[in-house]
């Protein structure tokens, strides 16, 4: 099967400072700062989140379906809702790293690689919910 190519080149963000590298034993993903715009829209107000509010993301998904598990990397963009609640939208794709720039561009699939390989999660923080 063969892998889309995506494009390295984000006119909307410099490639040198779009994302921090986070891990530990049970994932391991990219943090993009509030000033990243990604290729969605997102209505929200923006914010980078830190390494404690990732740690209580990956708590939550840990109670949730089993496929947010380490073979999914990360990619974690920040935003609060109209309530002020704290969300960090992630994107999890299996084998991740492999993917050009996913380090560099949140770039959401369609088609069936994505429909196999990429789940999209919203955890909200203050609820401890998955929406």
């Amino acid at each position: 099967m063969n892998r889309p190519m995506i494009d390295c080149f984000d006119p909307n963000n410099s490639s040198s400072d779009t994302s921090y590298y986070v891990s530990n034993k049970s994932y391991q993903g990219f943090i993009f700062p509030a000033k990243y715009q990604p290729m969605i829209s997102i209505n929200e107000q923006r914010f980078t989140p830190n390494k404690d509010q990732i740690e209580r993301v990956e708590l939550i998904l840990a109670q949730g379906p089993e496929d947010s598990d380490l073979k999914y990397k990360r990619q974690y963009l920040g935003s609060l809702n109209t309530s002020l609640d704290s969300l960090i939208t992630i994107r999890l794709l299996r084998r991740g790293f492999r993917e050009e720039c996913f380090d560099k561009i949140v770039a959401f699939g369609f088609g069936e690689y994505y429909e196999k390989n990429q789940r999209i999660k919203v955890v909200n923080l203050k609820t401890k919910e998955i929406e």
